[in-house]
């Protein structure tokens, strides 16, 4: 089966109301349908609420908590949760730990009904389209780069490639010296895998992270379309087009347990480079009706009702019996699912969106760390705590000062000369309006109008036309409206710069952020293009340029190798703070400094050629150096990282739940991508 499993109460399932089976493009109903009730077996081992996953968990048999929750069943779901109660274990509500006599039942318990290693069902494979050599660069020849710059791109392809998994459907691969337990693959016996079975062969993360998520797979895809590899890039779109379809929204990453929440909302991005690398048009007829219920789902309206987009309004979105939620308001805000809907200055109700998770128990993957957060916690409070853990989760920002309260400002961090005190407790991400996640939507808007004009140029019936016409119109006053209220609530006229918004506070955050970038990619700071012209690239405005000014000069972000993720002033030992530099947001910033432009005049005043190219240098400078971190680390340990140290050459970055990762798909990625668009400009130390 396609694409796994699930079932959660609450949570949405199969599309919103409105969706039909007449425009089913991946997945057929009867696929739905066994999924849910494959994910509803599922739940009975590896849900946060499991008597089995609990005990596992808190056993401690293995390091890393992942493990336990990607190990396959040698039997079905009941008969395991049948024989564990057999065991008469009783485990204190209270726990965080077991005595040795109950651990040694546990391990015993699971060399007999888990696979001894987690990843049997999803091994490396060769990708498809794996060329024999990556020879083609933006502007050339691979033989025209600078000798180091060329080398970097062979060993960056290599581990991209190298990343490469596919399902084992009907039969596990077996190693000599190990029993994987059942043989039988995803396909076969698909209750015994948190795998989902997605078609096509994927690139991981690496490390840990053995299966792909949302948000990274949209930088490996730009590092595999770099390569000449669209088909794999089209394949792992393809898989995320099945999930949609299949849930109705893309989760965080392709497991069971990961159904509870999405990521970062790139798949229009993702479609978009793809289309743009090889012109294949068609595609977009497939994947625009899914697109479209993805971001529905988002903003909790049916993929067919336009008239739930957002706007200024007095009757805002019910939400959807798939995924009953009861609205809060606070401070003149109305929490509804991830729609926050505030008053703007002329009284007007406008929707902006935020980061949630309905769920609040722990974390599957993360069990007892979760549980051991909250154990000082009154009972009343830690349901609450977990919730803001997932919704944390769910940004991609798992964890950073970015989305901890009190609210403070860089200058009383520094008048005491420590950093902000980390507490779990003191999370709230739920209460935030992200001002990246809100930059995507604003791009996911901008991108469906473009796909609804492309769509309509194909169509030859003149009422499906006329309905095309209408959804461009209607995203792009989505988009307009959207920009509009990020302007009022979420930026800064005087550092010209992009915060998040506190809603349940009702002010602006004042802490500035490696998010405060995305914006910038997204286009919002740009001069808005003319409706008669909605391709058209305008000129650098005064409010990127001062923008881009303040991030280098002012911001504390730009440091010697990179973005950090926050001012130095808040350094946490999270993984997403300062000294920490991530691909994502070092990729994005970059791009917005190098976005090209229609025929710059130098006497244009709004930013003509020269700033352009100051810009434009700035930018490949910027990617350089973090270039030359990369290279540095290699050379000393023949692998990449998912992140890097501002300041130390060659450094992995570290901080947070577990330690720097090698790989690494996002980071292989955006080099690669860096390397195609600006080949020889790139020069490293």
């Amino acid at each position: 089966m396609p694409f796994g499993a699930m079932g959660e109460p609450g949570m949405a399932s199969g599309g919103p109301p409105g969706t039909t089976e007449e425009g089913s493009r991946f997945v057929d109903r009867v696929t739905k349908e066994k999924a849910r009730q494959v994910k509803q077996r599922l739940d009975l081992i590896f849900h946060p609420t499991s008597e089995v996953l609990r005990a596992a968990q808190l056993a401690q048999i293995f390091p890393d908590q992942k493990t336990f929750v990607d190990l396959h069943l040698r039997a079905a779901p009941e008969t395991v949760l049948s024989e564990y109660r057999k065991l008469g274990l009783h485990i204190d509500a209270t726990a965080t730990d077991l005595d040795e006599r109950t651990r040694d039942t546990m391990r015993a318990f699971l060399d007999r009904y888990f696979s001894k290693r987690a990843g049997a069902d999803f091994p490396p494979c060769a990708l498809p389209d794996h060329p024999q050599s990556y020879e083609v660069v933006s502007g050339g020849k691979l033989s025209e780069l600078d000798g180091a710059v060329a080398t970097l791109r062979g060993h960056l392809a290599a581990a991209l490639v190298g990343l490469g998994r596919n399902v084992a459907k009907k039969e596990l691969e077996r190693h000599d010296d190990e029993d994987c337990g059942s043989m039988d693959g995803v396909d076969m016996h698909p209750e015994r895998h948190t795998l989902l079975a997605v078609p096509h062969p994927v690139v991981v993360p690496g490390g840990r992270f053995n299966e792909a998520y949302y948000w990274d797979s949209y930088w490996v895809i730009l590092g595999l379309l770099a390569v000449g590899m669209y088909t794999s890039a089209k394949g792992m779109i393809e898989n995320f087009l099945g999930m949609l379809e299949t849930w109705g929204f893309v989760a965080n990453g392709i497991r069971s347990y990961y159904l509870d929440r999405s990521q970062p909302p790139l798949l229009s991005d993702m479609v978009l480079a793809y289309v743009e690398a090889t012109a294949d048009v068609p595609f977009v007829q497939d994947a625009y009706p899914l697109l479209k219920q993805e971001y529905a789902w988002w903003m909790r309206a049916t993929p067919t009702d336009l008239d739930h987009l957002p706007r200024s309004t007095s009757s805002p979105p019910t939400p959807t019996p798939s995924n009953p939620v009861v609205a809060h308001r606070h401070c003149g805000a109305r929490f509804d699912g991830h729609c926050v809907f505030v008053h703007d200055k002329e009284g007007r109700e406008v929707c902006l969106n935020r980061y949630f998770t309905a769920l609040t128990v722990p974390r599957a993957e993360s069990y007892r760390k979760d549980v051991s957060k909250v154990l000082l916690l009154p009972e009343e409070m830690r349901p609450a705590v977990y919730q803001n853990i997932r919704t944390a989760a769910e940004s991609g920002w798992d964890f950073s000062s970015r989305w901890i309260r009190p609210l403070r400002r860089p200058s009383e961090v520094a008048e005491n000369g420590a950093p902000p005190t980390w507490r779990f407790v003191d999370l709230e991400p739920i209460n935030i309006i992200p001002v990246d996640l809100n930059s995507m939507l604003y791009r996911y808007e901008v991108n469906l109008a473009h796909f609804a004009d492309l769509c309509c140029s194909r169509e030859v019936d003149p009422i499906k036309q006329q309905t095309l016409k209408a959804e461009a119109k209607h995203f792009r006053q989505a988009a307009r409206v959207r920009r509009e209220a990020m302007k009022e609530f979420m930026w800064d006229p005087v550092t010209h710069s992009w915060y998040d918004y506190h809603a349940k506070a009702g002010v602006r955050c004042p802490n500035i952020t490696a998010a405060s970038v995305v914006p910038l990619w997204a286009g919002l700071s740009q001069i808005p293009p003319p409706d008669e012209c909605p391709d058209c690239r305008p000129p650098f405005s005064p409010d990127e340029m001062a923008a881009f000014d303040f991030i280098f000069d002012e911001s504390g972000l730009c440091q010697p190798y990179g973005l950090a993720m926050t001012p130095p002033a808040f350094e946490s030992g999270q993984q997403w703070d300062y000294p920490n530099v991530w691909a994502p947001l070092l990729h994005l910033f970059v791009t917005a400094l190098t976005r090209p432009v229609d025929t710059p005049q130098p006497q244009d005043e709004a930013g003509g050629a020269e700033n352009t190219i100051k810009y434009r240098n700035k930018g490949i400078q910027l990617g350089s150096k973090w270039l030359s971190t990369l290279k540095t680390g290699y050379a000393e340990s023949g692998l990449f990282s998912e992140k890097y140290h501002a300041t130390r050459k060659g450094q992995k970055g570290g901080g947070g739940e577990y330690a720097s990762q090698p790989g690494f798909g996002w980071t292989n990625g955006a080099a690669l991508d860096f390397i195609h668009r600006f080949g020889k400009e790139i020069v490293l130390d």
